[in-house]
């Protein structure tokens, strides 16, 4: 897909061009950026280079697509990531959220725009579906998350709704006490147009989710979990990450304690380890995902967009003419 270590990788079949779409992005090569490919093309792949990235330390990559959705002759994406390179700053600056409208066949940008930014904290984790069986391609469920510059994962989750040019419909929902969702899981449209994701997390004390890093109780944990490099903090608190060096880190499970000459770590094993569960979260069409502004009354229903063939092409799937 892309020079260097590949990763991040989002794949999406689009059922009127019949082939795949791929994002991706690398971990050593920053003038790659964001990039989209087509998979299946035999003769030629052309790589486009959807948005600027830069490289945090050695070998980490600031800028990751959250989701590719095949739309009427369209794919839309989302992400995040900088807008151009010198925006991290070393490591002191924010990420924010970008999408986009792409023509399959060579990636080519049709539209783009940076929907949140601007803001003290950074922003990932984002997410994009069809909401809803209106045709038309202009409503879509739309997630991200915050966190500030102490953790890998973010604190608090939001919801939206956007419509085909990346407006924001619905004011954003925090929905941080009822649900979250990562990196790699996947947002689906169901047959009814409810938009619905599988993620695993523990519960606090109250039943919620029990978001990186914190108590039991709720109440977060920055210096203590920054310091130490541990996403989570304390016995029976879960999974975290600890630092091997300035710029590795390694899935553990244990306790983190401050020490005189630094951070020392202290390995639990199985002892005691308090499982996550499995939640199943929707998204009813039906309901409107926050409160709909003034954008939302600017929408005007269509069957297609216009950019596109009046009649959509059939999936060679669906002729079994041609199959026989």
């Amino acid at each position: 897909c892309i020079s260097g270590h590949t990763e991040g990788t989002r794949m999406a079949y689009h059922p009127e061009w019949e082939d795949f779409g791929a994002l991706c992005t690398s971990d050593i090569v920053k003038d790659n950026g964001l990039a989209y490919v087509p998979v299946l093309q035999t003769s030629s792949r052309p790589k486009t280079v959807v948005s600027d990235s830069a490289i945090s330390g050695a070998q980490s990559q600031t800028t990751w697509p959250g989701s590719l959705v095949a739309c009427d002759c369209h794919f839309y994406m989302i992400w995040h990531g900088v807008q151009k390179e010198a925006d991290w700053n070393g490591g002191a600056g924010t990420t924010d959220i970008g999408f986009a409208r792409l023509e399959p066949t060579d990636g080519t940008v049709l539209y783009k725009k940076w929907i949140v930014k601007g803001t003290a904290t950074r922003e990932r984790t984002t997410k994009l579906a069809i909401l809803g069986t209106a045709k038309g391609c202009q409503r879509f469920a739309f997630g991200y998350g915050e966190l500030s510059s102490f953790y890998i994962y973010p604190e608090r989750y939001f919801i939206a709704e956007l419509d085909g040019e990346g407006n924001l419909i619905t004011d954003k929902l925090d929905v941080t006490a009822i649900t979250e969702w990562q990196e790699d899981e996947k947002w689906v449209t169901l047959g009814n147009g409810d938009v619905a994701w599988g993620t695993t997390w523990k519960r606090n004390d109250n039943g919620n989710p029990h978001h990186v890093a914190m108590k039991p109780d709720g109440v977060t944990r920055v210096r203590d979990a920054y310091q130490c490099g541990c996403t989570y903090h304390g016995k029976n608190t879960g999974y975290g990450y600890t630092l091997l060096n300035s710029f590795h880190t390694k899935p553990t499970w244990g306790e983190c304690k401050n020490q005189p000459n630094g951070c020392q770590y202290r390995d639990w094993g199985s002892s005691g380890f308090k499982t996550n569960e499995m939640f199943v979260t929707s998204l009813k069409a039906s309901l409107r995902l926050g409160t709909p502004n003034a954008n939302d009354a600017k929408i005007v229903p269509r069957d297609r967009h216009p950019d596109c063939d009046p009649q959509p092409k059939p999936s060679a799937m669906c002729r079994p003419e041609e199959n026989e």
